[in-house]
């Protein structure tokens, strides 16, 4: 009867572990580069970057006891929506982009700018002798003598001058064409860049969300196998099981914690990258919000590869170069024709006022008859439309290519959910079966860690199905042009 007594104090109290580990799901998941916050929420466990406190009980019991700080439940809670507006705002990417669509604009403006006349003036004085060494003169070749004095003149000039382009053979219009073309497609590269943006924030905040629930998976398996050791030890202490479960027990026990120590540290390293996605590394502490509802199927392969070919940016941008690459292979062969310009002058000249007027107006026809450089542009031009055009076919290829692997790993990834919650509910009837089997003394303790094993194999492949899904699901959307 003592025997008895000892035996079910033993499993009363392994259950109350178990309870208490298990318990811990009601806490919230915290993006925190050190703690997890103790708010009250959906889904998660709130101890996955608590460091091991020692105790007296030793390390291992105090990887599910540890306190939780009370100050992480102020912490903000961030949605992926929020996460998106912060990285639009503060992307160097996303600058980056900027920056050369300003290019882009400003050289527009100086093709434009050939439209519009040129006019300046000048005004200059300066002071100077006018000393003759001697010789013979260019103009009139008579000998000239000699002649330096100390003498000093003045010489003031006001000078306005007036160019304009009168016909440049259309070199000026099709100059504006190409800008014109370059600009449109630093505009859609911008687009680009924000959807590459939106894709990095979503795969990263998922990555983030399956470290964090690996944590609570690892720290449930930790709370099963500490579980285990008590009812070894107690097992053995009334002389109904070997020593060597308590020793089995103590092995698997390290085995899980040295899992959930890897766990926490991908966490961490998942929060950087996080952040980093953002654009902001050093962004203060924060909890996420889950969002990993599956929406049901919908849309196929041949609707998806269609819509994608209609919509991404990559090619509207590559079409647009195009064009700009056909402008400026016209612009090249019309360098080889002539221009007009008319010119205009009026300017105040003399040593003393006040000074006296003249005025220039005239215009100026050039024609290339041989300029060698003229040719090598025209290739150049040839060469770089024929690249942009192949630039477009490989562009082509790759979004097919892409919106075929995103969609099949889509659909593979809805197919590994349900396998994984089969497995899922099996392993959890195994474990019952095995704790069961092993409390009424018919069972090995191999059984329970076995079964113990595979029960956190299937909830990671479950968490990791899930995430898989919401990243091939933004993956598509992206490879599809829907990322704005």
């Amino acid at each position: 009867m003592r025997w008895m007594t000892r035996q079910m104090l033993v499993v009363v109290g392994s259950g109350m572990l178990l309870l208490g580990g298990l318990g811990c799901a009601s806490w919230s998941l915290v993006a925190s580069p050190k703690l997890y916050a103790p708010v009250q929420a959906s889904g998660a466990e709130a101890e996955a970057a608590q460091p091991f406190a020692q105790s007296p009980s030793g390390p291992r019991r105090a990887a599910v006891e540890s306190p939780l700080p009370r100050t992480a439940g102020e912490l903000p809670e961030m949605t992926l929506e929020t996460l998106i507006q912060i990285a639009l705002e503060h992307q160097p990417s996303i600058r980056s982009s900027e920056a050369t669509r300003a290019v882009a604009s400003a050289r527009l403006g100086t093709a434009r700018a050939g439209y519009f006349p040129n006019i300046g003036s000048t005004l200059s004085y300066n002071r100077a002798t006018s000393n003759i060494a001697g010789g013979v003169s260019s103009t009139t070749g008579n000998v000239l003598q000699r002649r330096v004095s100390d003498q000093m003149f003045n010489n003031q000039n006001l000078i306005a001058t007036f160019n304009q382009n009168l016909f440049d053979s259309f070199r000026r219009e099709w100059r504006v064409q190409a800008a014109g073309e370059d600009f449109t497609a630093s505009n859609l590269d911008l687009s680009t860049t924000r959807q590459n943006v939106i894709l990095n924030v979503q795969q990263a905040y998922y990555n983030q969300l399956l470290a964090l629930r690996l944590v609570q998976v690892n720290q449930q398996a930790v709370a099963r196998n500490i579980q285990n050791l008590e009812r070894a030890k107690g097992f053995f202490e009334v002389g109904t099981r070997p020593k060597i479960d308590v020793t089995r027990a103590q092995v698997d026990l390290a085995n899980a914690e040295l899992a959930l120590v890897q766990a926490r540290n991908q966490v961490v390293i998942t929060l950087a990258a996080l952040n980093n996605a953002i654009g902001v590394p050093d962004f203060p502490p924060y909890r996420l919000k889950e969002e990993l509802e599956i929406p049901p199927p919908s849309g196929s392969l041949e609707e998806s590869i269609r819509t994608a070919l209609g919509t991404r940016t990559e090619i509207r941008s590559l079409q647009a170069r195009i064009r700009s690459a056909e402008a400026s292979l016209t612009l090249a062969k019309r360098n080889f024709l002539p221009t007009l310009t008319a010119d205009a002058n009026w300017s105040y000249r003399g040593q003393e006022f006040p000074l006296a007027p003249n005025w220039l107006a005239g215009v100026t026809l050039t024609v290339p008859l041989l300029v060698p450089p003229l040719f090598s542009q025209r290739e150049e031009a040839a060469a770089n439309l024929a690249a942009a055009q192949a630039s477009e076919d490989i562009t082509r290829q790759n979004i097919l290519l892409e919106v075929q692997q995103s969609y099949a790993d889509l659909v593979g990834a809805r197919e590994s959910i349900e396998a994984s919650e089969v497995l899922l509910r099996s392993g959890r009837e195994n474990l019952e079966l095995a704790q069961g089997r092993y409390e009424v003394g018919v069972g090995p303790l191999i059984d329970v860690t076995d079964a113990q094993l595979v029960l956190t194999q299937a909830e990671s492949q479950n968490n990791q199905a899930l995430v898989n899904f919401k990243v091939a699901e933004a993956r598509l959307r992206k490879a599809m042009g829907f990322l704005q």
